[in-house]
């Protein structure tokens, strides 16, 4: 689905188009006379569209409003601006997305990119089940908390997150804003199996979607733990290492498909290809879900900072994770920071 500010979604069917059912169906199509773009899912099967247009180009929703744009890192540090949409789009269904200011050289001239992927939402979501209730009965559900220093740490995006969760492959996948340089820790006690730490470019564009640096830890009972979008060059293990929970063996960073900083963790049930991900918690049976501030001792932070503003939040992060402060002090920051400070007594 697309929310409130696509254009519009209807049922696809061939033989209304002319068309019989070999013949082939574009994934987009961007009209020449209004630029409206189209997703095409002519499947039985839903389908995810990662979709980036880049330079500035403007792109409308449905009440003539500029979507916004964001900042991309290529691999020689320079940037570039583009705007990525993320829909998801049911079996045989067409939806009309936005509208694009067309240039002079017309729909030839748009400069964009995708990446399209099957959904089996039923029948994975099934499988991550069973396989969470296998890994439940090894005996290795809970885990050391990721990252250094005191916190709180935000959750952008927890478990079947709507933005990169979705899959079986990162269903069960918790997401932590932190800033670049936070030290990253062993969560459990394993040996390294692989280590991807030379990439640079990471943003919002298509092309970083599998283009991450990671640390891949393998655990005693066979399961895998990934460590993901952490900083160029900060692996501070070899293949083969043996490590220990609560080991410093990386930093957080922000290469890859990664709007903003943050550690992706997860733990797939093996390191075989398309092993789906498996539930597990933080010390206290803490299970982080977005929208919240987390300390690495296993409780949800409820006097933390709410800020719309990112780079305000990680400003208040580096103020609130250097000393444990009261809840005065706390309401101080928040207040010359524009933001709230909320008690909860839950």
């Amino acid at each position: 689905g697309g929310g409130q500010w696509v254009l519009g979604m209807e049922k696809f069917h061939r033989k209304e188009f002319g068309l019989d059912p070999s013949t082939p169906v574009p994934d987009l199509s961007i009209d020449p006379e209004d630029g409206i773009l189209t997703i095409i899912n002519p499947s039985n099967t839903s389908r995810a569209y990662y979709i980036t247009v880049e330079n500035d180009t403007p792109l409308y929703d449905r009440n003539d409003r500029l979507l916004s744009t964001g900042r991309h890192r290529l691999p020689n540090s320079t940037y570039i601006n583009c705007t990525t949409l993320i829909l998801t789009v049911p079996p045989n269904h067409t939806l009309d997305v936005c509208r694009i200011h067309l240039p002079p050289g017309g729909p030839q001239a748009i400069p964009i990119h995708s990446d399209i992927s099957d959904l089996n939402l039923i029948k994975d979501s099934k499988r991550t089940k069973n396989e969470g209730k296998q890994r439940k009965a090894a005996g290795v559900s809970e885990v050391g908390f990721p990252l250094g220093g005191k916190g709180p740490f935000f959750c952008s995006q927890g478990v079947g997150g709507r933005f990169t969760h979705f899959y079986p492959a990162t269903h069960h996948a918790i997401d932590f804003e932190c800033p670049v340089g936070t030290p990253v820790f062993a969560i459990a006690s394993g040996t390294v199996r692989e280590i991807e730490d030379t990439r640079k470019a990471g943003g919002i564009h298509v092309s970083a979607l599998y283009a991450w640096n990671s640390i891949s830890v393998e655990l005693e009972d066979g399961s895998l733990v990934d460590y993901v979008h952490i900083r160029t060059g900060s692996a501070k293990v070899k293949k083969g290492d043996k490590v220990t929970k609560g080991q410093h063996i990386c930093d957080s960073g922000d290469v890859g498909f990664c709007p903003k900083p943050h550690l992706h963790l997860q733990i797939t049930l093996s390191a075989q290809n398309n092993s789906p991900t498996t539930p597990f918690h933080f010390p206290n049976r803490l299970l982080p879900t977005a929208g919240g501030w987390y300390l690495p001792d296993g409780r949800k932070d409820h006097l933390a900072p709410k800020p719309e503003d990112w780079e305000t939040r990680l400003e208040a992060h580096r103020v609130l994770s250097n000393a444990t402060l009261p809840y005065s002090v706390r309401e101080t920051i928040c207040e010359m920071a524009g933001l709230s400070a909320t008690a909860s007594t839950k």
